[in-house]
């Protein structure tokens, strides 16, 4: 499949066993724990300098109302975590990262930590620092 699909192949986890994927249907967008919600208010930090009128209104974001979107992921999806549970790929200068059912909660909690949201999931994200372009920017 990959070798049709993709023209470079970085890595390809194995598939995930059906137990693996039973659990992490039930647990992907659970509450945040409070270990969870310490870790996200220990890593906010006041973005303006002190010199910066916006300075003294900054509040941190309190994550104990954070959701994750409730919502069931397509049986094409869970297929495809039994065929490869994440994996790194690339096409010409995209880059294709897809996660997998130990990466995914932690993924999603980061996108929720910089943009609240209700509705979406991130199952994937394009460009990395394998990226040819995106490697040229950050050297």
């Amino acid at each position: 499949m990959w070798s049709s699909t993709f023209e470079q192949e970085f890595s390809r986890l194995p598939g995930a066993t059906s137990d693996e994927i039973a659990s992490f249907v039930k647990t992907w967008n659970g509450q945040l724990t409070e270990q969870e919600m310490q870790e996200i208010r220990d890593s906010q930090r006041n973005p303006f300098p002190q010199t910066s009128p916006f300075y003294s209104q900054y509040k941190p974001l309190e994550p104990s109302t954070w959701l994750f979107p409730q919502r069931d992921f397509p049986q094409s999806y869970l297929n495809f975590l039994s065929f490869a549970n994440g994996g790194e790929f690339q096409n010409g200068e995209r880059y294709f990262q897809f996660f997998g059912t130990v990466d995914l909660r932690e993924m999603n909690r980061g996108f929720i930590q910089r943009v609240v949201f209700r509705a979406g999931r991130t199952i994937a994200q394009l460009g990395c620092i394998h990226n040819p372009a995106i490697q040229e920017v950050v050297s």
